[in-house]
């Protein structure tokens, strides 16, 4: 219970600024990355650039100017040296986690904030504007705090006539202050972002008669109440720009059905390659799936010693020859094409012992585990 509301100071600025100018999101990275450890230096600076800029934006949309905006997503994350050393506390990966990717709040007038790092490393993300979502006041807000998972605690959140809305918290020694702010109104909520499954399960009557792709990617983000951010460059190896036409009729069409339409009208001049999409953030982020594949590239080490033992016993096998069997299954039919020993550069493995090592897309490793789950294995005695 060492984690709790706090009043904030005054927003840090670049240094060597005036105090009237706005701070540099930069300079006040680069004083925070001074602080950190360097293993995790990089990894942290980027989550947290990434969330700036995108506080940022969401806050200018909400009326701020862009020197205000920038100053107050700084103050909500709050000092620089205070920040650094929470992470510092918290060095395992999945505690890395800012709580505002849980719930951000903004108290009028009283400058209290969540300065604090998530216990549990959820993931889920802000999809609502905080300027512009308010919760109800007074009476008409049932507010409760139910046991989380590990140790953290649910804020459940629910408005007259509507399903609850639960947020993953820290444990926070201030809970009482926290329910009285959002009894007055004065604090405001993010309510949870939908997976990518959830946004592809959004249906839609289209009638897209050779739209403009950027018309169509524009009624996908208000189906989905989120921001679309194309990446144009990318496309534009697919032939594509904001003009390309779209057409696609259907009665119920979801982010799958609508980007299948794009790809199938492209098929003829990239087979490999093709439109694909991204829930980060709060945004849609649409780009290449080579752009995706690169940016999700990881390695991933599988135990083959139950497989080789269990052909061995059942067909008299060598570890030689289930290995080689193994990586021409998986090479063969998980994305082909993608592979280096088949003259592609998005994947490679390797095997040393009974451990095969494979360097691979997210993609890759999915089809990989079900396939290996496939094949039988003898339990290790």
């Amino acid at each position: 219970m060492n984690l709790k509301l706090r009043r904030e100071s005054a927003p840090a600025t670049a240094e060597g600024s005036p105090s009237g100018l706005a701070p540099s999101i930069a300079g006040w990275l680069g004083v925070l990355g001074t602080m950190l450890p360097r293993r995790q230096a990089a990894a942290i600076r980027e989550e947290l650039e990434s969330h700036l800029q995108e506080r940022v934006r969401d806050l200018m949309v909400g009326g701020l100017a862009e020197a205000e905006a920038t100053r107050r997503a700084i103050a909500e994350l709050g000092e620089a040296a205070e920040l650094a050393s929470k992470y510092r506390a918290l060095s395992i990966e999945p505690q890395r986690r800012l709580v505002m990717y849980g719930l951000v709040v903004a108290v009028a007038g009283a400058g209290l904030a969540l300065g604090v790092a998530a216990v549990s490393g959820g993931g889920r993300q802000p999809i609502l504007d905080s300027t512009k979502t308010a919760v109800p006041t007074g009476s008409d807000l049932r507010l409760s705090v139910q046991p989380g998972p590990h140790g953290s605690l649910e804020l459940v959140v629910q408005p007259p006539g509507a399903g609850a809305a639960r947020t993953e918290l820290p444990i926070v020694q201030d809970l009482p202050i926290m329910a009285e702010a959002i009894k007055r109104g004065s604090m405001r909520v993010y309510e949870v972002q939908p997976a990518a499954s959830e946004l592809d399960a959004l249906r839609a009557e289209v009638d897209f008669d050779r739209t403009p792709m950027a018309d169509v990617l524009k009624f996908i983000g208000e189906r989905a109440g989120m921001p679309v951010q194309v990446n144009w460059s990318r496309l534009a190896d697919l032939g594509l720009d904001p003009k390309s036409p779209v057409t696609l009729k259907a009665k119920s069409a979801g982010m799958g059905v609508i980007l299948r339409a794009i790809n199938e009208a492209i098929a003829s001049s990239s087979k490999d390659d093709g439109v694909d999409w991204r829930a980060t953030n709060g945004v849609i982020e649409v780009a290449t799936r080579s752009y995706f594949d690169r940016r999700e590239v990881k390695l991933v080490i599988y135990e083959l010693e139950g497989i080789i033992a269990a052909r061995h016993d059942t067909y008299g096998e060598e570890r030689v020859k289930v290995m080689e069997e193994v990586i021409q299954l998986i090479q063969g039919f998980v994305f082909p094409s993608g592979w280096q020993d088949n003259g592609g550069d998005l994947a490679k493995l390797t095997v040393v012992g009974d451990r095969m090592f494979v360097e691979a897309p997210a993609r890759f490793q999915t089809q990989i585990r079900w396939m290996l789950d496939q094949l039988p294995a003898k339990m290790p005695q």
